[in-house]
């Protein structure tokens, strides 16, 4: 573990947000990739539909398929640390821009804005 990483781990291991969930007032798009490889999708999905059950009406929990922790295509990009991806999946985001999400995920954010903008 970097030195970077243990930092953010380290300030980070205990906070639990839980008890505010139910306080937040405006829309919420939460997304999860389904094979994330840093937090456990479908646990960390059901918490947030409990908390955030009674909030806002566009509030929306969704465990995304075929997709990391960044929301990337599984096959490409599923990696724990950004210092793990091979050069050549860099090189390939660079040259597919958008194509690097999972199937549908950036066009679903783009349409939940719009709906819950109006």
């Amino acid at each position: 573990m970097s030195e970077a990483r243990f930092h953010f781990v380290a300030l980070n291991y205990s906070v639990d947000s839980t008890e505010e969930l139910p306080r937040i007032t405006s829309p919420m798009l939460v997304l999860f990739g389904e094979d994330d490889l840093n937090v456990d999708a479908r646990s960390e999905a059901r918490v947030y539909e409990q908390g955030l059950a009674n909030g806002h009406d566009a509030n929306e929990v969704v465990v995304w398929p075929e997709a990391t922790h960044a929301l990337t295509r599984t096959r490409w990009f599923n990696y724990r640390l950004p210092s793990q991806i091979p050069w050549y999946a860099t090189l390939y985001a660079l040259a597919a821009g958008r194509e690097i999400y999972a199937p549908g995920v950036v066009d679903h954010i783009a349409d939940w804005f719009l709906r819950t903008s109006q």
